[in-house]
């Protein structure tokens, strides 16, 4: 005979809703504790205190350096300024704290942290962190590169505004006569040295080099427009002025750490042709210019020849020849593009004497 239904016993005490332990308790808090901070404060609200921190820290800096436009902080003949290591406590002092509730969470806070911020911490600082969040670390070290290119594209192009009138007036009847524009072009150079030597490598040697080669290349260019032509043993004169413009010019930008140095030379063998005095010895300073300057063509030899004064007669077509020689001997050895100088500058032909002229590259 089959038995009845056997009565259910009762629950064993232990498993007793009022007899779980405080041990067993703590793990399931412990857990919501962390759903929770991460919903509700991890990603939107620490986003949004980096967002709040950063305003209150531009305020500050505003207050205390722009507004009364103070001198800022230098250690070493480096801007410095407190701000960097502000941000950077308030990231740690996060960081901290969430280690305390749990060691898992610190990859998200670090990580919204980097997120929420743009540019401000310095780069030692945030190295730390490479190991818990490369690739939100590695995200924003590209911002930050971002915005110095796009400060120092802004710096770059507001410099070729401010001189470019200056560099237009070079080589003229003018600029033969008067220091006016040189005198500008300089100190506008200068106040941008004194810039330079506040920032940091290599950024520096990279700004100074790009605006080195532009003024550069303006400078020599204003040879290549046929403005002017010298007269009556006036080369003499333009010679001695290219001269000692050329080397100011150098010199300042060798303090401003430029990498440029190939670019010293070109002004001074320009001037030798341009000065001497013999016109049957301008072939003898071709060799210089065509040897460390491979694309300086014909076209550039004419108008350096224009601007002396010489245009056109017996030693004019020997002088091309000459240059015709020279360009066969040195061949077409490919030229370094990182040191391309006259490749693309642009030179305002005179049709009337080109046209009776040999051709020769």
């Amino acid at each position: 005979m089959r038995a009845g239904p056997q009565p259910l016993k009762a629950p064993a005490p232990s498993l007793k809703p009022n007899h779980i332990s405080q041990k067993q308790q703590q793990p399931k808090l412990s857990y919501t504790l962390k759903i929770q901070y991460c919903i509700f404060w991890v990603k939107p609200c620490l986003m949004e205190d980096m967002s709040a921190a950063l305003d209150r820290l531009i305020e500050l800096e505003y207050e205390s350096v722009w507004k009364d436009k103070r001198e800022p902080q230098k250690e070493d003949s480096i801007l410095i300024s407190p701000f960097p290591m502000d941000i950077w406590t308030n990231v740690q002092a996060n960081v901290v704290n969430t280690q305390k509730l749990d060691a898992e969470l610190v990859k998200k806070v670090i990580a919204s942290s980097l997120e929420g911020l743009k540019s401000f911490p310095r780069r030692q600082h945030m190295e730390r962190y490479r190991e818990s969040c490369p690739n939100e670390l590695e995200g924003f070290k590209r911002e930050v590169k971002g915005l110095i290119v796009r400060l120092m594209e802004s710096l770059e192009e507001q410099f070729k505004e401010d001189v470019k009138a200056f560099l237009r007036r070079m080589m003229t009847r003018k600029w033969l006569t008067n220091e006016d524009d040189f005198k500008q072009l300089y100190n506008q150079t200068m106040l941008l040295s004194q810039h330079c030597v506040s920032m940091t490598p290599p950024y520096v040697q990279e700004f100074a080099s790009r605006l080195h080669y532009h003024v550069a290349k303006e400078y020599i260019g204003q040879l290549m427009k046929n403005n002017y032509t010298c007269k009556n043993r006036k080369h003499q004169k333009a010679a001695t002025k290219i001269h000692q413009q050329w080397n100011q010019l150098s010199n300042l930008f060798d303090d401003m750490k430029s990498s440029h140095e190939w670019l010293h030379h070109v002004g001074d063998y320009l001037s030798n042709i341009i000065g001497e005095n013999n016109k049957t010895d301008i072939k003898n300073h071709l060799h210089p210019l065509v040897k460390h300057y491979p694309d300086f063509s014909r076209k550039h030899l004419v108008a350096v020849l224009y601007f002396r004064g010489l245009q056109r007669g017996r030693e004019h077509h020997l002088i091309l020849q000459q240059f015709t020689t020279l360009k066969k001997e040195a061949g077409r050895s490919s030229t370094d593009s990182s040191q391309v100088f006259f490749g693309d500058m642009q030179v305002t032909t005179n049709t009337s004497f080109l046209s009776k002229l040999p051709f020769c590259r």
